[in-house]
């Protein structure tokens, strides 16, 4: 993935999404989400309320529907406020809103003057803000496998298995899988070589692949390494 992942604010509005369609929220995980607040691996959650940031990487038309939009040029200065639809101008952005939000940029964008966008990256952990250069990029992974040093798997708590509903994910979460892992050091930095771990391919008649339990005792417990359950690979 090599675009930047960004979390935008404008100025008192609540933080927007960037570059999605407002009111879906892929994996859930936001303030004010339907049917959950919490993070769930595959799972689209609305919002009644949302503000969304378009940028040139959309590369596509900004969506059409119910709500606000405010088209912004490559100095912030309000060029529009108008229904959503139209397209993203080369350096500019584009604001929409639905619900409160739409509420909220109509009460505060003004054609002809400036509207700040400010953008900061934040440790959800410890509320600190990182500071990512140009050739930074960011990705997820889930679930942890091991805490300083012994097997911690919390895969309800991190979205991706839901202990209420077996169906949803068991198989991919506890049966044998291909699987891929990376780890982080003591420092928080990407582990060298992948997390000094291959990813575990299927091999008919040879190999299932590992529930994550195994993948957790196939690493060295011994090391500073913090591995993650990236993914399933297929071989």
């Amino acid at each position: 993935m090599n675009r930047r992942i960004r979390e935008f604010h404008v100025e008192a509005a609540a933080r927007p999404g960037v570059n999605r369609v407002p009111g879906l929220v892929r994996d859930c995980g936001r303030p004010g989400a339907v049917p959950t607040t919490h993070s769930v691996q595959d799972i689209t959650c609305t919002e009644a309320a949302d503000l969304v940031l378009f940028t040139p990487e959309f590369a596509a038309a900004p969506p059409t529907g119910a709500g606000t939009q405010v088209v912004l040029d490559a100095s912030g200065k309000v060029v529009s406020v108008r229904a959503r639809g139209g397209s993203v101008p080369a350096g500019g952005t584009v604001l929409q809103g639905i619900g409160a939000a739409a509420t909220w940029l109509t009460g505060h964008a003004v054609v002809g003057q400036h509207l700040a966008v400010g953008e900061s990256v934040v440790n959800a952990s410890t509320g600190r803000k990182l500071h990512l250069g140009a050739g930074d990029s960011a990705a997820s992974a889930a679930p942890v496998l091991i805490r300083d040093g012994r097997i911690d798997i919390d895969a309800a708590a991190e979205g991706v298995v839901d202990p209420r509903d077996l169906s949803y994910s068991y198989e991919w979460a506890n049966g044998r899988q291909p699987r891929t892992m990376a780890g982080v050091d003591g420092t928080g930095r990407p582990a060298p070589g992948d997390g000094g771990w291959p990813s575990d391919r299927r091999q008919r008649g040879l190999h299932a692949g590992r529930d994550w339990r195994a993948a957790g005792r196939g690493h060295d417990s011994g090391s500073a390494v913090t591995p993650f359950g990236v993914g399933a690979a297929e071989g």
